[in-house]
């Protein structure tokens, strides 16, 4: 079956799969969880991050059964029970959907807490669901997102929630005017161009590693670099749209521990000097064999695909058979009564509300579990 949707048939079925998903289960299976907000904070956050990871599960499934992508990892292993901060190079605009594949695989999507652009939060489904998922949204404007960034990391501290924080230090994917930009910046502070990295923005990593570790709430740095051995998705969600994905996607991974970096560490200057690294990793990629793996093994082993691995494919068959039955009954129900209409349109200009009038449902939730734990009144921050 692998590769049957390669088409701009295809494409628009995986565009249509994943936001009718995301808008629909936003509204139809998040938002009645809602009001648990007020009553166990811990069972509705617990709820709502499995919701998240089920509709995650359609987009993997779609990437590796029916578009074919294949994912090949290399390097250390994740691990579903560690406190992490997992960086990234950004090469285009998808490497976070094909990383899901990994993650689900080998540590849990679950726990995932995406560090992304402002922007997207305001996507109707989509973009409410990340909000309840309490993904973190930046504006880039550091006196703001210091702030946010204290919130929510916080509140995933005070909960003693096993996060796994994913971030691109670079900030934006490798477009020709992000490229410039970064040359400019190379040039201005007498540092070398990159030809397959930029320059990273490392003050929020910095911020992230201090906070964390000043909690005593993380166990490892993931440093993540991402190559495309065949052809890359330059164009994003366009490529998605008309079925241009490529065969294979490839990562490679060094974990280090945070316990074996000293106390004084500078996280900035760390994230620069991996950022060195990835360019000369990436260097001996792109104009070699395309492979992260040394052929005397230094690189360490080849991890199984996630095709590979045993039971993912029963849980993906199980998502996608969920997902198929919940469409179905929300047509039908649709169809025949007024309920499912009504529903949407409260809770629909409820998530809008909040976004608009309060802040999203991030900070919703954090003050309703504030409120709940006695910390300061309902509305305060």
């Amino acid at each position: 079956m692998s590769g049957i949707l390669r088409n701009k048939v295809g494409g628009a079925i995986f565009t249509f799969m994943l936001m009718s998903t995301g808008f629909l289960g936003s509204m139809l299976m998040m938002g009645p969880i809602v009001p648990l907000m007020f009553i166990k904070p811990h069972l509705y956050r617990h709820i709502n991050d499995n919701l998240m990871a089920l509709w995650l599960t359609l987009p993997i499934l779609l990437l590796e059964v029916f578009f074919g992508v294949k994912t090949k990892v290399t390097g250390d292993k994740l691990s579903k029970s560690e406190r992490s901060v997992i960086i990234m190079n950004h090469r285009c605009r998808l490497d976070w959907m094909f990383f899901w594949k990994p993650l689900f695989a080998h540590s849990s999507i679950r726990s995932e807490k995406i560090i992304l652009k402002n922007d997207l939060r305001h996507i109707p489904g989509v973009g409410w669901a990340m909000q309840i998922a309490c993904y973190i949204f930046l504006k880039r404007k550091w006196d703001q997102d210091k702030a946010w960034l204290t919130m929510l990391l916080d509140y995933f501290c005070d909960t003693q929630y096993t996060a796994q924080y994913f971030m691109f230090p670079e900030g934006t994917d490798m477009a020709p005017n992000s490229k410039e930009k970064s040359d400019s910046y190379a040039d201005k502070n007498n540092l070398p161009r990159y030809e397959y990295v930029l320059h990273p923005r490392t003050t929020g990593f910095k911020f992230i590693m201090d906070h964390l570790r000043k909690r005593d709430m993380v166990d490892a740095i993931y440093d993540v670099t991402v190559g495309y051995p065949d052809q890359i998705p330059v164009r994003g969600e366009i490529d998605v749209f008309c079925g241009t994905l490529p065969d294979e996607v490839h990562f490679h991974v060094k974990r280090y521990p945070v316990r074996s970096l000293p106390l004084d560490t500078d996280f900035e200057k760390w994230c620069t000097e991996r950022w060195a690294e990835k360019e000369t990793q990436l260097q001996d990629y792109y104009t070699k064999d395309r492979s992260f793996v040394k052929k005397d093994g230094a690189d360490g082993d080849r991890w199984k695909g996630v095709a590979e691995e045993p039971g993912v494919y029963f849980a993906l068959y199980g998502a996608m058979v969920y997902w198929v039955l919940f469409l179905v009954f929300l047509v039908c129900l649709m169809a025949y009564t007024s309920i499912a209409w009504w529903h949407m349109l409260i809770v629909g200009s409820f998530f809008l509300a909040v976004d608009v009038f309060y802040g999203g449902m991030e900070q919703l939730t954090v003050d309703v579990y504030r409120w709940h734990t006695g910390q300061n009144s309902l509305g305060s921050s």
